[in-house]
């Protein structure tokens, strides 16, 4: 009777268990068919305090792999009070909720390579039952058996993952949680016949006491590294519009306290309590309708909190040779990185593991292998500590990829450091479910809109433009236009055949000059009237063509420029704004089609409308210099011609060249903005500009703005520093070795991981094949391609005959130039005495030139005594957004000099965080406004209606009239 009476159990307890597994049919809202069943309801536990207790839980079993023999995952949210499942639907689930409350599928959901279990613990927390809120219920140990007892529960409701792999996984306050119950599941004799544990992974884990001094200070030392504070004390922890889990994204502003600070879960909260999906979900009665993301206020505030380390717990597992990985993103605040590589300092190091790790990274089907951040192992490799470039708190939320990666490994931990590629779910066939993965089809390209150039003018009517104007000389008749007093004999090589000193004649030279230099103005100046590829109809007139100048070496050089007159502000009236990119050798107009421009160019070399461009307030004009670079015409490639003297006067004289060519512009506000080595050509041009008389009746200079500047002689040994700061910081070093400074056997071949992090950002991927164009990391594939297509150089009037392949940098002149061998703060001292505000602004993920590095400049100057606070703010007109902090700002000279760091930002500003790039830009134009007003509204216009011909019609009756006045100025005398 045995057998018989152990089967009939046995039977008698699957379907007890049946009975109680709750499947769920259908969810509501879902975009989706998933491919995968899952389950949900409650387990039922005791914290030991008393009476028993409800854990909701939410298990998903695999997509991908056999689910009968996929491994089975725990997740844990922590908080403590934060609930697992909304980390399913807005962290590594195979859904997520957006704003409009709906579910839309996850490409990397951890589902994809187990069975995952999500429960919301302890009680009250997310889904779960309530129970009581006392110190004696809300503790760590209390949690644990909680934790352990739901589990146990689970084991028997799903007999069929007994002794199967079993991992636990999660993040923040889990750091204490998931050790706690690991131990107690090895302590408890469950393991491994019950709960095969295998491992156990924490992301930005506080494995440390809540209360421990360490947190506080390290927080401190963060902060300061990342552009957040000066002094000890921190903007972060005074104004809640910094977002403390990643310092790189924005904050969302909510105005329930139950919530995780500055991240916008909307549609998540009001997902959970829609009554029809609590009902899908079987959500008991007994639960809060107002579903709650963190319950801070009845969790949080009365949990009683471990008061010691985790570390014992970690080495007892790692020894009962359980795999601990314990990972963390670079940019969060809450728990910075610092923290857990000096507790882990108290473990002894495996030797030789110090070394760069791998994921991959998927842009339009393709696959690219990229530095996620440095690894370290301890307790012979049983214990791995990663750091992850560009995450902030959570991994998986931020870097969706990346945190796929680290799962990957985490259920594969060998050595092999080449990582298994596995395509995002939206490139295959949604519709197979197995262990195969094949990438069935790619999204399909959209289709170019191709706009056929329609060339206006030829060259011969031009010519005759330039006859009428009595053979005059271009040159003579520009300084005629900018010095309309009487002519010397000596300026004119027709003085001996015109009486310049009868009355008669005076008048009708003046005319015949200004219609002259209208005239040749008009031949000169070469409207844009259509571009290929162009996504959008532009609301601005755009000019281009060439300004002729000279470096002083002999001869005479064409530099190529592209004004883009203003789409939203009167263009008759709006500042002028001179824009220029660095190296030396890198292109304006590049920075144009990338940074701050109308136009960005994408991957297949279309142009997109930028809803934060510059031209928005103002008219920017960009010009290629020195020669040779971008779209300028070449010219003597040695160091006499490329020098920074040289490209000053290359650059001044190109400038007086375009205001003879656009004379509307004479003694109008005229800004001058760049970024990196434009931080040396920017404060020469503007001290040539007053040393040379222009100023303020021709160029009527009011600005100056330089990002991410090389204020100073290039020296590696003076930034070392302040790189080790940063490195330390973003988790691209650790101990005494940096991924910059390692190289790995790739097939037997070295290859340099230097090249595979990204210098100008180092929380954004590297793009692969970019050195080519001279700007390693970034993609400019699509920008070149545009630049090089025959049609847009017809469009854009580009010399065929010089004209060479358009490469964003290039290396050729950057080696040769001869660079600055003094800083230029005395040039900033001069010009703010001119009452010139000068604005110095530094992303602050920036590898290549450091925040540090112009702090050092300003050091040698007093200053101000700080009034309120050192925050600087900018404004996003978004639902559930307002004012940001974008960094700490100080100012000397009264005021004339401002320095600004950049949160989230890298070494070009407004690439990376364009928004900010265009407050910078009204604070430029606005120096003495402290708070952002009118926060502007980007993208919602219709661009065919602003700034219409209506407007245009009026210029040019204005410009008229002007030059009317202009022409006959003088005739009294």
């Amino acid at each position: 009777m045995r057998p018989v009476l152990s089967l009939a159990l046995c039977l008698c307890c699957c379907a007890l268990a049946e009975c109680q597994r709750r499947r769920v049919e259908e969810l509501p809202r879902l975009l989706f068919r998933p491919n995968f069943t899952q389950y949900s309801g409650y387990l039922t536990s005791s914290s030991g305090s008393g009476g028993s207790r409800r854990l909701f839980y939410w298990l998903v079993e695999s997509s991908h792999v056999d689910a009968a023999t996929a491994p089975l995952v725990l997740w844990m949210n922590g908080g403590p009070g934060c609930s697992s499942v909304g980390g399913l639907l807005m962290t590594n689930g195979p859904f997520l909720a957006n704003d409009r409350a709906e579910l839309e599928r996850n490409d990397f959901a951890w589902n994809r390579l187990a069975n995952v279990l999500y429960i919301d613990s302890p009680s009250g927390v997310g889904l779960s039952e309530p129970g009581p809120t006392d110190p004696t219920e809300l503790n760590d140990n209390a949690t644990t058996r909680l934790n352990l007892g739901a589990l146990l529960h689970f084991y028997s409701l799903f007999p069929e993952y007994r002794g199967r792999a079993f991992y636990i996984a999660g993040e923040s306050y889990a750091g204490i949680y998931i050790p706690l119950l690991a131990s107690a599941i090895i302590d408890g004799g469950h393991r491994p016949g019950l709960i095969n544990l295998k491992g156990i992974a924490v992301g930005n884990g506080l494995h440390v006491s809540i209360n421990d001094n360490a947190l506080l200070e390290t927080r401190k030392e963060f902060a300061k590294i990342l552009g957040i504070s000066f002094r000890n004390d921190t903007a972060i922890e005074t104004n809640l519009s910094v977002n403390s889990y990643n310092v790189m994204h924005t904050c969302y502003e909510q105005e329930s306290v139950n919530v995780y600070p500055c991240l916008n879960t909307t549609g998540l909260v009001t997902y959970l309590r829609d009554k029809r999906v609590r009902e899908a979900l079987g959500v008991s009665d007994s639960v809060s309708e107002n579903y709650v993301i963190c319950s801070l206020v009845k969790i949080f505030t009365h949990y009683n909190y471990l008061d010691r380390d985790i570390l014992p717990e970690l080495r007892r597992l790692a020894s009962a040779d359980v795999f601990v990985l314990l990972y963390h993103g670079t940019l969060d605040y809450m728990i910075p990185t610092m923290l857990t590589q000096r507790l882990l300092e108290r473990l002894p190091q495996d030797n030789d593991t110090e070394g760069a790790w791998f994921y991959c990274h998927w842009t339009f089907g393709r696959a690219s292998t990229q530095i996620g951040g440095m690894q370290r192992s301890y307790l012979g490799g049983r214990l791995f500590y990663r750091t992850v470039i560009g995450a902030g708190h959570t991994v998986v939320t931020d870097r969706p990829d990346v945190g796929f990666q680290i799962f990957t490994d985490f259920l594969s931990p060998d050595k092999d450091r080449q990582p298994r590629c596995l395509p995002p779910e939206s490139l295959e066939d949604a519709s197979s479910c197995g262990a195969e993965l094949t990438v069935c089809s790619v999204l399909p390209k959209q289709q170019a809109s191709r706009v056929e150039y329609q060339h206006k003018a030829s060259t011969a009517e031009a010519t005759q433009y330039s006859h009428r104007c009595l053979r005059l000389n271009a040159q003579i008749l520009a300084i005629a236009w900018l010095k309309p007093e009487p002519f010397g004999r000596e300026a004119l090589p027709l003085a001996e055949k015109i009486k310049l000193d009868s009355p008669t004649m005076r008048p009708v030279l003046s005319l015949a000059l200004c219609l002259c230099c209208c005239a040749l103005a008009e031949c000169q100046r070469r409207r844009v009237e259509e571009l290929p590829r162009l996504l959008f109809r532009p609301n601005f007139t755009q000019y281009s063509g060439y300004l002729t100048s000279s470096s002083g070496s002999g001869g005479s050089r064409r530099l190529f420029y592209w004004l883009v007159e203003s789409s939203h502000v009167d263009a008759a009236t709006a500042p002028l704004v001179l824009w220029m990119n660095g190296g030396p050798g890198c292109s304006s107009v590049g920075g144009l089609l990338m940074t701050n421009g109308p136009f960005l160019a994408n991957d297949r070399a279309e142009l997109e409308r930028n809803d934060f461009a510059w031209n928005r307030l103002a008219n920017v004009l960009y010009i290629d210099s020195p020669s040779g670079v971008g779209l300028s015409e070449p010219g003597p490639t040695d160091p006499t011609e490329l020098n920074d003297n040289a490209t000053t006067r290359l650059n001044l004289g190109a400038l007086l060249h375009f205001y003879s060519l656009f004379p509307e512009y004479r003694g109008r506000a005229f800004y001058i903005a760049g970024e990196s080595y434009a931080g040396i050509y920017i404060p020469l041009l503007a001290s040539a500009i007053i040393d040379g008389g222009h100023w303020p009746s021709l160029i009527n200079l009011k600005g100056i703005a330089v990002g991410n500047g090389l204020h100073m002689p290039y020296n590696k040994s003076a930034f070392k520093s302040d790189r080790r700061a940063l490195t330390d910081a973003m988790g691209i070093s650790i101990g005494n070795v940096s991924v910059l400074e390692l190289s790995v056997g790739s097939n037997g071949s070295e290859h340099s991981q230097r090249l595979s992090v990204n210098l100008y950002n180092v929380a954004h991927p590297w793009y692969p094949g970019s050195e080519a164009d001279g700007y390693p990391g970034l993609n400019s594939t699509g920008l070149a391609s545009f630049l090089n297509d025959r049609d847009v150089q017809n469009a854009l009037g580009v010399n065929e005959s010089t004209l060479q392949k358009f490469i964003l940098c290039h290396d050729d002149i950057n080696r040769i130039y001869r660079k600055t061998e003094r800083d230029v703060l005395s040039e900033f001292v001069t010009l703010a005495n001119h009452s010139v505000s000068v604005l110095l602004y530094t992303g602050a993920l920036d590898l290549l030139l450091p925040v540090g590095l112009t702090l050092q400049l300003l050091e040698r100057l007093s200053p101000d005594p700080v009034s309120g606070q050192d925050a600087w703010f900018w404004c996003l007109r978004r639902p559930g957004y307002g004012l940001q902090i974008g960094g700490i700002q100080r100012s000397y000279l009264g005021g004339r000099i401002r320095y600004r760091t950049v949160i989230g930002a890298g070494h070009s500003v407004a690439t990376d965080r364009p928004e900010i790039g265009l407050q910078l830009l009204q604070d430029l134009l606005e120096p003495s406004r402290i708070w952002p007003q009118n926060c502007l509204q980007f993208g919602s216009e219709n661009a065919e209606v602003c700034n219409g011909q209506g407007r245009q019609f009026g210029q040019q009756i204005l410009l008229l009239g002007t030059l009317l006045v202009l022409c006959f100025k003088g005739t009294d005398a």
